[in-house]
């Protein structure tokens, strides 16, 4: 995806309500999950393990990201997991880390070669993500076009 049409998709994100966007954001794991179907375990963790860093990207975990990651969230932790436990999951994981996105940054790329597809899928989960809040920091910004 170009810069241009990166800067078109935002544009349009920015017209939905939250709501829409959890919607699209339901709509494209609904996509995804499938294509999952024969990878290993590894791969299936890596994705709520995605979706987590994708919310702290910005080193803050916004409340709609939160509501967005709290069922994922609450399923790998093994117990309800309040706003708090889950901003110090993601810091205590490492997953609002530069070596973490360096990571996913890389494991996006070979996923160009082997399912662009799913590439296609996880980058579109990402914008989905960070624009959830209602504002998408400069810094999700970079790391989305990171992945391009």
């Amino acid at each position: 995806m170009p810069r241009m049409k990166l800067k078109s998709a935002y544009k349009k994100l920015g017209k939905k309500s939250s709501k829409e966007i959890v919607d699209l954001v339901y709509t494209i794991m609904e996509d995804t999950v499938p294509m999952l179907e024969g990878h290993d375990q590894e791969m299936i963790d890596s994705l709520a393990e995605y979706i987590f860093m994708i919310a702290g990207v910005d080193e803050k975990v916004h409340m709609n990201e939160y509501c967005l990651i709290k069922p994922l969230m609450s399923a790998a932790v093994g117990k309800d997991c309040s706003y708090a436990e889950a901003e110090k999951f993601i810091s205590e994981n490492g997953l609002d880390e530069d070596e973490t996105r360096d990571r996913f940054r890389d494991v996006l790329n070979e996923l160009s070669i082997t399912d662009p597809e799913l590439r296609y899928n996880m980058i579109t989960l990402a914008m989905y993500i960070s624009a959830i809040d209602d504002d998408v920091s400069q810094k999700e910004k970079e790391f989305i076009e990171s992945l391009l």
